[in-house]
C-alpha cells in the first residue's frame, strides 16, 4: 500500500471537486493517458462518478481498466477494480480478465484543518481555510514481470500523483480564469451540459 499526504491552503469543497472530477484526470495524473466516467449516481441534488474507465501506460504497457467509483460528497472518492472491495463493499467494476491488476484500489481523502491562529504566513496572520489531503494506493499487478519492472518506481507513485494534484490545484484555483474551470468541473457534478 502506498500513501501520501498534504495539507494545503484551500477549502476541502473546492479540493473535493477537483478529486471527484475525474473526466480531468488524464490532463494532470502522471501515467494516467485517458479517463473518462462511463456511470452517475446521484448524492445530495448533484451527481457523482459511479464507474469509471482509466487507460494507464508507462514504458511499453498500456492499459484500460474500469472501477467501480465510491464518492461520499465532501470527503472521500474511491475507486475500485479487480478482486478488492471498497468501504462500502460495492462490487468491483472491473472487466473480467484485466491484464495489468488483479487489484487496485485508489482512495483520495480530504477534511478541513482546524484553523490555527498560530500559523504564519508570508509574515501575516493567515485566517485561510487549511485543507488535509490524503491518497492510499493498494494494487496487485497480475503479471509479476510487470512487478519486477517497476519496483524501483513504485514507491514514488503516490507522491508523484499528490504533487501532480497540488499543481493541479494551484492551476485551477490561482489563476484569475479559475472560476471558470471550477464552474465546469461543477457542471461536470451536477450534470449540466454546455454546447459549444
Amino acid at each position: 500500500t502506498l500513501h501520501a499526504r498534504r495539507t494545503l491552503p484551500y477549502s476541502a469543497a473546492a479540493l473535493y471537486d477537483i478529486i471527484a472530477d475525474i473526466d480531468s484526470y488524464a490532463f494532470f495524473l502522471p501515467y494516467c493517458l485517458g479517463s473518462s466516467v462511463s456511470r452517475w449516481a446521484s448524492h445530495g441534488g448533484r451527481r457523482w462518478p459511479a464507474e469509471a474507465e482509466l487507460r494507464v501506460g508507462w514504458g511499453g504497457l498500456d492499459e484500460r481498466f474500469v472501477s467501480s467509483v465510491l464518492c461520499v460528497p465532501g470527503s472521500v472518492v474511491e475507486a475500485v477494480s479487480g478482486n478488492t472491495h471498497s468501504a462500502a463493499d460495492s462490487p468491483p467494476g472491473s472487466r473480467p480478465g484485466n491484464a495489468l491488476f488483479t487489484h487496485l484500489l485508489t482512495r483520495w481523502t480530504v477534511w478541513p484543518c482546524p484553523y490555527e491562529p498560530h500559523l504564519r504566513e508570508k509574515g501575516a496572520l493567515s485566517a485561510e481555510e487549511r485543507t488535509e489531503v490524503k491518497l492510499d494506493i493498494e494494487f496487485q499487478f497480475a503479471n509479476p514481470i510487470y512487478s519486477a519492472l517497476s519496483r524501483a518506481a513504485v514507491p514514488k507513485v503516490a507522491g508523484m500523483m499528490i504533487g501532480a494534484f497540488e499543481e493541479r490545484v494551484k492551476e485551477l484555483l490561482d489563476t484569475p480564469v479559475s472560476e471558470s474551470v471550477r464552474s465546469n468541473a461543477r457542471e461536470r457534478t451536477e450534470g449540466v451540459v454546455r454546447k459549444p
